[in-house]
């Protein structure tokens, strides 16, 4: 790829401009628009052979639209949970009827109990015939497809079961989205009849044949998709033309328990795998025990990381700091990933928030920045939005320490050297 200037066309990530099917596919409350991804992909010029990446694909809005307008894509997320999301929007109208003929053949009688012990993740929520009976239904699936996010039908399937449990345990997810609570004893399980979900889960199948993205669209890109770590990405050196990507921000979000009642109907009947998950996301909220190595980190972070250090609050020096630390190091490993597989002059856009740990500023643009052109990708655009809605906000404590109620979102534009 040559070496060309451009003036990427950004708008705002976060606000959408016409209603999309997006949410209604599956209402992920991170990521950005599709519009913002459409715009930004046009203004690369790159040519209808390109391949696009998102090593945080999340719902998959980059791999879709990407795709949609004749480009391969490549997703990967570690979390499995979003794979599936994201394989699940590339279904067409046979794949929905197919799905329906799957889920037609469900047992609601005679159903073999598949919930071995009282440790399956569905019931700290469900009482134990209707965990049960969601359990059977995913491992009935499971048998019949191995890797669930190599296959739109069973993705779809999937997506449909992600969004009646999420519908189910709703008085169990307060106003922050990244919260869901347990039941506090027998009595607030909930209960459902094996009929009334397998009639529930068809429905919303069904409701798939009028909202399919794929079916007008002439010429589509192949899609892939990969669960492994941005920190050490499955793909070959130079082979991506450009990466359009949000990562986890760095503001302590369990993105884990956030889709713990997803991952709780995939993996819930081995706990420990979703334990594995949470403790391997960036961004994560549990401490690992290896040595963090900051020196190869940027200024901005290293100074940040000093000064939460030397905090007098509670648990600035035994976890926050170290919190702080792995993010940066995540990110750092990441980016050198990214420059990896970039060919060169490749593009590399990305949005990303500023945040506070207490009263110290998180310039995550400028740490970025820094660590970006460290590793070879040199800054060719930036663009700043003020996001209105910040997580923080709803911990009340936050104005003990400052009184700014917003942040500015960043949309970064790298070309790899």
């Amino acid at each position: 790829m040559e070496s060309i200037s451009i003036t990427p066309t950004i708008i705002n990530p976060k606000r959408v401009f016409k209603k999309t099917t997006g949410e209604e596919w599956y209402n992920y409350y991170a990521g950005f628009s599709d519009d913002f991804v459409s715009e930004i992909l046009n203004s690369f010029e790159l040519p209808k052979d390109s391949v696009i990446l998102d090593p945080w694909n999340g719902g998959g809005t980059t791999t879709l639209n990407c795709a949609l307008a004749g480009y391969n894509v490549i997703g990967i997320d570690l979390n499995p949970v979003m794979n599936i999301v994201a394989k699940s929007k590339f279904s067409n109208t046979d794949d929905v009827l197919m799905a329906l003929d799957i889920v037609k053949f469900l047992r609601v009688n005679n159903y073999p109990n598949k919930l071995n012990d009282e440790s399956d993740f569905l019931l700290n929520w469900f009482d134990f015939k209707t965990a049960s009976y969601i359990r059977y239904v995913s491992l009935f699936l499971q048998k019949k497809c191995n890797v669930i996010s190599n296959s739109k039908v069973f993705s779809l399937i999937f997506l449909a079961l992600f969004k009646l449990v999420r519908k189910y345990i709703g008085k169990f997810i307060p106003s922050n989205p990244t919260w869901v609570k347990k039941a506090k004893d027998s009595n607030d399980k909930i209960s459902i009849e094996p009929t009334k979900i397998k009639i529930d889960l068809q429905n919303i199948i069904r409701e798939k044949l009028s909202a399919t993205f794929v079916d007008n669209v002439n010429s589509i890109g192949k899609e892939e998709f990969y669960c492994a770590s941005s920190t050490k990405l499955p793909l070959k050196e130079r082979s991506i033309d450009a990466v359009i990507t949000s990562p986890p921000y760095c503001t302590r979000i369990d993105y884990g328990i956030a889709t713990s009642p997803e991952l709780a109907v995939l993996l819930g009947n081995h706990p420990v795998e979703i334990d594995n998950i949470r403790r391997t996301l960036t961004g994560r909220t549990t401490i690992d025990k290896s040595f963090l190595q900051i020196e190869s980190l940027g200024l901005t972070a290293k100074k940040m990381l000093i000064e939460i250090f030397n905090h007098q609050s509670h648990a600035s020096v035994s976890y926050y700091y170290k919190n702080f630390a792995q993010y940066f190091i995540d990110i750092n490993e990441s980016l050198k990933q990214i420059k990896k597989v970039l060919k060169r002059n490749g593009y590399f856009a990305c949005v990303v928030q500023d945040s506070h740990y207490k009263e110290i500023y998180c310039d995550l643009a400028l740490i970025f920045t820094e660590m970006a052109e460290e590793n070879g990708l040199s800054l060719i655009h930036r663009q700043d939005f003020m996001s209105k809605f910040v997580m923080a906000n709803i911990n009340s404590k936050v104005k003990k320490y400052r009184d700014k109620i917003t942040a500015n979102e960043t949309v970064l534009v790298f070309q790899a050297n």
